[in-house]
This record gives structure tokens, sequence and C-alpha cells, in this order.
């Protein structure tokens, strides 16, 4: 897993949260801050590698097979089951994946398992669970991902089922897990509340999404385990095995459901998969008796799977070499800066640059917040500059649109030469923007509207084709930020907001 850690190109979410590494702070437009603090740490050790990036991922690729080893014991699961549990979750997709690469989810699970250990034990051995040390958990993972609250919902559900574990420490251990929102808490005060604004906008897109969100946890946990997990649910089980059912059932159920009329993406549920290894390892290996089989068929589920990934999306290359293209176009970087027009390129582009420097976001389209409109802007400082963008269009079409939209900034906006090796509509591509002069003034609309002047006025714009953003800059108040450039004279009719 280090070696396939260090070989392969980051992905652009890891590469944000590596940025984010870089400009340590108590909370992030989008995230909590663990992700960040934990990258911190790896590159302080193994450098600003691919490796150093997920190290600590490396590291919760080995702590999670044993927290689930650790949850089927809490269950009174036979040594071999607890074994057979961790070596499950270790080789299928989902334990794959969580140590490999550099996420938020992999920390916030690891926390929700060692809390709902805590509860099963109590359920073993017939005694009130340790809930301090519950919320404690919870409170850990809460820095990387506010998912692990709905844990509590979960258990209160439980405790009407078994009503004898309740005590009022239950809501001592909330009230502890809830220090975990503090950090991000005192960062979105200034910041106008983005990271729970982001939370709520990404909770509720209608959009159907229950094919793609089934297949993703068959994908995650391969077909023979999903099979042999609705075989196990038939047996009698004992209590804490009875929790483990539940905790899988109940949210995957409700996620299912949700899916229908709500985008939701395949990991948002991955807080449920850990108790169905532990119900299939006891079923496996205590019912049936016969866990070889099914274990090989398993694991062949997920070489088939990595390999039907690894067909539909190869890794990159084209990233490895941007260094090397960006200084044979004639880029300098005491003289240049780097840009791009979506914070997945411009985070990928800070990695893969020739010195690792945080590259500009110029926004050419709509798009929601993200950490660069808290960062500083392509603005007057640089003007009369030259640029270099790199983007990551793979029509010719998209391509030339770009470079249309960017003449609107730069005197000169000329296309580079292309990497032969690589096919023209699948690798990046580079402009050369000569004489950058932001001449178009980058105004933000209010994305907290609160009255139906505001509400006109970005109708208004929207119908022009620009987009919403920072009110601050507008004298509408404070809030989240979605910059997108709006041409002065298009702010004319509603002068009075300005």
């Amino acid at each position: 897993m280090a070696g396939l850690a260090a070989a392969v190109v980051l992905d652009a979410e890891e590469a944000q949260y590596w940025l984010w590494s870089q400009h340590l702070d108590w909370g992030y437009a989008t995230k909590p801050p663990g992700i960040a603090w934990e990258i911190a740490a790896t590159t302080s050790l193994f450098g600003n590698t691919e490796f150093g990036v997920r190290f600590g991922a490396i590291i919760l690729g080995i702590l999670l097979p044993l927290a689930v080893y650790h949850l089927a014991r809490s269950c009174g699961t036979q040594e071999n089951s607890a074994c057979l549990a961790a070596l499950l979750f270790a080789f299928t997709p989902v334990g794959i994946a969580a140590s490999l690469f550099a996420t938020t989810d992999a920390g916030y699970v690891l926390f929700w398992i060692l809390a709902f250990a805590l509860f099963c034990k109590s359920l073993r051995d017939g005694k009130e669970p340790n809930y301090p040390l519950m919320g404690f958990y919870v409170l850990c993972g809460a820095l990387f991902k506010w998912t692990v609250y709905l844990f509590w919902p979960l258990l209160g559900v439980l405790l009407l089922l078994y009503p004898g574990q309740y005590s009022w420490r239950f809501w001592l251990a909330i009230a502890i897990s809830l220090l975990g929102l503090l950090p991000s808490l005192y960062w979105n005060i200034d910041h106008g509340w983005s990271t729970f604004k982001h939370v709520g906008e990404q909770s509720f897109q209608f959009q159907t999404s229950l094919l793609a969100f089934g297949g993703a946890q068959i994908v995650l946990l391969t077909l023979p385990l999903v099979i042999a997990w609705l075989i196990a649910l038939r047996e009698e089980l004992t209590p804490p095995l009875r929790a483990c059912s539940l905790a899988a059932l109940i949210p995957l159920t409700l996620y299912l459901a949700a899916s229908v009329f709500l985008r939701l993406n395949g990991n948002w549920c991955v807080f449920a998969l850990p108790p169905i290894f532990v119900l299939v390892a006891w079923y496996l290996v205590e019912r049936l008796q016969r866990p070889l089989a099914w274990t090989l068929a398993i694991l062949a589920f997920t070489v088939i799977s990595f390999i039907g990934v690894w067909t539909v999306h190869p890794p990159r290359s084209d990233w490895r070499t941007i260094a090397m293209r960006l200084f044979n176009e004639g880029y300098n970087p005491s003289r240049h800066f780097l840009f791009s027009d979506r914070y997945q390129t411009a985070s990928l582009l800070s990695f893969y640059g020739p010195v690792q420097q945080q590259a500009y976001v110029l926004p050419l389209k709509p798009r929601r917040t993200n950490q660069f409109d808290y960062w500083p802007p392509m603005d007057e400082q640089l003007a009369g500059r030259t640029g270099f963008f790199v983007g990551d269009y793979r029509s010719v079409e998209e391509r030339e649109q770009v470079a249309t939209e960017l003449k609107k900034y730069f005197q000169t906006v000329e296309h580079q030469s292309d990497d032969a090796a690589i096919p023209r509509e699948k690798q990046l591509f580079i402009l050369k923007c000569s004489g950058y002069n932001p001449n178009r003034k980058q105004t933000r609309f209010a994305a907290n509207l609160d009255t139906l002047d505001q509400i006109a006025l970005v109708n208004y714009v929207l119908f022009l084709g620009v987009y919403d953003a920072n009110p601050a800059e507008a004298g509408l108040g404070n809030g989240p930020t979605c910059t997108y450039p709006v041409d002065v004279h298009y702010l004319e009719p509603f002068g009075s907001f300005f």
C-alpha cells in the first residue's frame, strides 16, 4: 500500500487538503480542520510528496481493520471471527481506499467504530456504556467530518430497543462531542458560516442518485459480501450482533430512500459498512463454518472491481510532467504566476507545479464557494504580469471557449504546444496569458438574501449570465461567497446598492 501511495497521482481533493495544510487554520470553507492537521503532520516528516500526503491514510488503513477487530470482539465473537472481519475489511475496496487516499472519511469512521464498540461491549457485559469516552471519540471524529454526529440519533434508536443501557450520561456524551465543533465555529464566525452553509447546500441537491449510490455500496463491499450479509440477517442474533445489524441496516435504508430524490455521493454512508463485516465474519465462521470459499469469492470481486475502475479511470500521468512542460514553455517562477479556473485544477497545479507554490483561481463560470475565496485573489498586484493558465478540459471546443474568456483579462492569450505523447483530447493544456489587466470589476453578490430588492438584483445578474458571491463588498452583509467577474455596466440599474 505504501508503494501505491507513492506511485499514484494525487486526487484533486487530496491536493486541496494538502494546500490547506500549507495554510493551517481552525477551519476551512467546506470541511473541519482535521484532515489538514493530519497532512501537515505527515508532510513535516516525509516532505511534500504523494507518500507524505498519504502517510496518515496508511496509518489509518492499519488502525481501521484493528478497530473492526475490536468491534467484533466487543460483540462477543470468537477470535477467528474477529480476525476474519478485520481481514475482509482490509482487503475489500472500502478498506483499500481508506488506506490509499487521504480523505476525511477514514478519520471519522475510525472514531465512529470505537464509539460504537463501547455500546456493543456494554450490551455484551450488561453494563452501562462508558459515555464520556464515547463522547470523546465522537469529538475526535468531528474534527474530520461532521457526519459522525449521526451517531447520536442512531444510538438513540438503539437505546429505545435496549433501554437498560440508557443513563443521563448519554447527554453528557453528546455535550462532550459538541466540543469538536469549536475549532470550526471559531473559524466560521469570521468567514460567514461558510462550512455550515456548504454542508446544508450539499445535503439538499434534488437529483435522483439511487442507482449510483446503491451501486457504490456494492462496489465498496463486493457483491458476495452483500449477499452473505443479507443471509446473516436471517439468523438469530445476540444483542450486540443485532445492534451491529441495525447500525448498518437503518442508515443504509434511509440513505437509499433519500437517494431516490437527492444526489448522494457513494461515500456518504460509509460509517454504516464496518458493522457489516463483523456480522458476515461471525456468520461465515460460527454459523456456516465455511469461511474460505466465501472469503476467496469476496477477494476475487475486489480484484475485479479494481481492474474495472483502473480500466474505466486509469491513473493520470500528465500531472507528473506539467512542471517540465511549463519550464519548456518559458515559465519563470520569479516573474510569472500560475492560475486556473477551478479549485481542483489549481490545487493540483499548486502541488505538481515547478516550485509547489499556491496557484490562483480566476473563475470563468458559476461555481460553489471554496477555500480559494478566502485567500488572496488575482487583483491589481498582478496587473501587467504574465500568467500561465493550466486547464483540464478534454474537448477542443471547451478549450477555445476558455481562451476566449481569458482574452477579456489579458492583452494576449497564446496556445502552447501540446505533448505529443498524450492525445490532445485527454491532456492538460497550457495558455500563456500576457499583460494581466483586471479591467472587469470582480464584484460579488449576496448569498444570504434578506430582501426582495436583493433577490431582484441577483435574478437580474443571473439573467445576464453571471452569479452571486461575497455580499461584504456589495454592502449587503456577511456570508460565504461564490465569485464571478461581472462587467461594471451590468450593475448600473442597481447603483444604489453599491
